[in-house]
């Protein structure tokens, strides 16, 4: 398994309708390694916040957007759908999440888990 971070933001629930918190799993901006003794893993973020990464002149700094696009791209905007669970039916859901520049963008679609869009992995 893979590193992976949090995000959390509150949205209308696709399978209940309630609005609530959801915290959806991302692999963007995510590593076991780190600098020093911290790891780039299993940290919580909102929409807004910049994800932390090694430095612009470290060998691996290119590889923050580990995204789970089928078209892969080497751009500073990248695209990830994401596993989340809703806190009120405990449904699995995805949100496809926008990351600029490893800052957490917007959220650019919500659904149900069997409605996973077919441009991302699963």
């Amino acid at each position: 398994m893979g590193a992976f971070n949090w995000i959390v933001f509150t949205a209308k629930c696709p399978n209940c309708g309630n609005t609530s918190i959801i915290r959806y799993q991302t692999h963007v901006a995510s590593s076991y390694d780190g600098p020093g003794s911290e790891r780039f893993h299993d940290h919580t973020y909102k929409l807004g916040d910049v994800l932390p990464w090694f430095d612009k002149d470290h060998p691996v700094f290119e590889d923050w957007a580990q995204g789970n696009a089928i078209e892969p791209t080497n751009e500073q905007t990248v695209s990830e759908c994401c596993h989340g669970e809703c806190t009120s039916c405990n449904v699995d859901c995805f949100a496809v999440i926008v990351f600029n520049d490893r800052k957490v963008a917007y959220v650019d679609s919500i659904g149900r888990i069997e409605d996973w869009p077919d441009d991302f992995y699963k």
